[in-house]
């Protein structure tokens, strides 16, 4: 089981706005107007502190020539395998894997086995 590190995902992607935005010249005004949001959203996009949505990752691509490849990180860079203390048993679910104490994992079996 591995978690996404959502801290190092969005100041990568962040990164890579503003090194594309600089190179091109552009102001963060210019690129907010045609992205159409708020300089203050582009500021803090750049900085990994505001987390964009997907279409506006895809308007941030096309008006920075940008693909999405581009833009998001190598999934190494951000992927980080969480510790699974003593006390704790990792539990998959129908969509994911998920990190339980042990006593709600006795629980869950528990109730499964009665069913």
């Amino acid at each position: 089981m591995f978690l996404v590190n959502e801290q190092a995902l969005y100041e990568n992607i962040g990164a890579v706005i503003k090194k594309r935005r600089q190179s091109l010249k552009l102001t963060q005004s210019d690129v907010a107007e045609r992205v159409g949001i708020t300089r203050t959203s582009v500021t803090n996009i750049e900085q990994g502190t505001q987390k964009p949505p997907v279409h506006l990752l895809y308007r941030f691509c096309h008006e920075l020539r940008l693909s999405l490849d581009e833009v998001l990180p190598d999934p190494d860079l951000v992927f980080v395998k969480p510790v699974v203390h003593e006390e704790q048993v990792a539990m998959a679910t129908a969509t994911e894997e998920v990190v339980v104490s042990r006593g709600l994992a006795d629980l869950i079996e528990t109730v499964k086995q009665s069913t």
